[in-house]
C-alpha cells in the first residue's frame, strides 16, 4: 500500500507577530537556525516516505514560499486549496486529489525534539494503520495542565504500542486540565493523523459529508471527524513535541542567559523572566522588565506581558488602517 505524507501549511501570521505576518506565517519562520519549520517538517517526512510521496496543501498565496523553502518538492505535489477553511476542509481537499493508499497528515510548524524517535513512532503508526481500518493519531504525555491543547484519553491496548482512544477532549479549562494530567491517562493531541484513504472517506461521509463536498463554514478536523470517530487509535509519542503556540514557547527550547531568554544582543538591568528577540545587528536595552516579551522586527517593536501574548490576535486588526 502506497504511503503518502501530506503537510498542512498556511496560517494568519498572528502568533509570532511581528516576525510572522499574513504574508509569511509561522511555517516559514526560522526560529531554530537556518532551517524553517516547514523545511524541517519536509526533511523529516521525506526521510520516512520518500520525496515523491510528500505533498503540501497550502493556500495559493503561499505557493511561492513553499517552492522557496521546499525546492525539491515535485510541482504536482503542491496542492493549492482555493478556499482555506481550517484543517477539516484541507484534509477533505487533499482526499479529493490523492490516490488510494495510506494518507498521513502533519502540521507544518511543530517542533520535534528527537528525529530518530519520531521516525520509530511514525513507523509503528504506519504499520498499524495499514493493518487496522481505523483513524490513528499520536499522543504526547501531558507534562503540565495546558489549556490550549486538545487531549486524548488512552483506552485499552489493542496491539503492542497501539491503544484505543477512549475520548477526545478539546482545550479544557484549568481545573479539568489539572485533572487530566493527574489521571495519567490523558495525552496531548499532536494533530498528526493517519488512515487508509478508504477509511478517511468513510469517516467524513459518516460525520461530516458537507465538508467532503466542500460546503459549509470553517471547522477543524478534530471537531468535524476525529472526536466523533468510533474507531480512533493512538500511538504514544516517545519524542519531545511542541506546537510552538506563541512567543512563550521559545523559553522551553533555548537556555536562559541569566534570568532571561535572550535571542538578541541584550543589556538588561533588573530584568527577569523575559524573552528578548531581535536581529543580530540590533541592541535591546531593558530596565525593570519582568515576565515580558520584547520583539524587534523591521520597523516594529512588540512589548507584551507573557500572560497576555494570546491577546495579539485582538490587537492586529487595529493596525490595518495604519499599515
Amino acid at each position: 500500500m502506497r504511503q503518502i505524507a501530506v503537510i498542512l501549511a498556511g496560517g494568519k501570521g498572528e502568533r509570532f507577530w511581528p516576525l510572522s505576518t499574513p504574508e509569511r506565517p509561522k511555517p516559514f519562520l526560522r526560529l531554530f537556525g537556518p532551517q524553517s519549520l516547514i523545511e524541517a517538517t519536509g526533511q523529516r517526512l521525506s526521510a520516512i516516505f520518500g520525496r515523491e510521496n510528500v505533498f503540501v496543501v497550502v493556500p495559493p498565496q503561499f505557493a511561492g514560499l513553499v517552492r522557496e523553502h521546499l525546492a525539491w518538492l515535485p510541482e504536482s505535489n503542491l496542492l493549492l486549496e482555493p478556499e482555506p477553511k481550517d484543517t477539516a476542509f484541507a484534509v477533505a481537499f487533499a482526499l479529493r486529489q490523492l490516490p488510494e493508499g495510506l494518507l498521513a497528515f502533519f502540521p507544518a510548524d511543530h517542533h520535534i525534539g528527537d528525529e530518530a524517535a519520531f521516525a520509530r513512532d511514525a513507523s509503528l503508526a504506519l504499520r498499524a494503520a495499514q493493518e487496522l481500518p481505523g483513524l490513528f493519531t499520536v499522543g504526547v504525555p501531558a507534562a503540565y495542565p495546558a489549556t490550549g491543547y486538545g487531549y486524548l484519553e488512552k483506552g485499552p491496548e489493542v496491539r503492542p504500542g497501539v491503544y484505543r482512544v477512549a475520548r477526545f477532549r478539546e482545550k479544557p479549562n484549568q481545573e479539568l486540565a489539572e485533572e487530566f494530567v493527574a489521571s495519567g491517562r490523558h495525552y496531548w493531541n499532536t494533530g498528526i493523523y493517519l488512515a487508509q484513504r478508504t477509511v478517511w472517506l468513510e469517516e467524513f461521509t459518516r460525520y461530516a459529508p458537507w465538508v467532503l463536498e466542500g460546503r459549509g463554514e470553517r471547522i477543524s478536523l478534530d471537531y468535524a471527524v476525529s472526536e466523533k470517530s468510533e474507531r480512533a487509535y493512538m500511538v504514544l509519542a516517545s519524542f519531545p513535541w511542541d506546537d510552538l503556540g506563541d512567543w512563550t514557547a521559545l523559553e522551553r527550547h533555548f537556555p536562559k542567559n541569566g534570568a532571561n531568554t535572550e535571542l538578541a544582543r541584550h543589556v538588561g538591568l533588573h530584568t527577569r523572566g523575559s524573552i528578548i528577540y531581535a536581529p543580530e545587528d540590533e541592541l535591546v536595552v531593558t530596565i525593570g522588565l519582568e515576565d515580558t516579551v520584547v520583539v524587534r522586527e523591521g520597523k516594529v517593536t512588540l512589548l507584551v506581558r507573557k500572560e497576555m501574548v494570546s491577546e495579539l490576535k485582538k490587537v492586529l486588526p487595529l493596525l490595518k488602517p495604519r499599515s
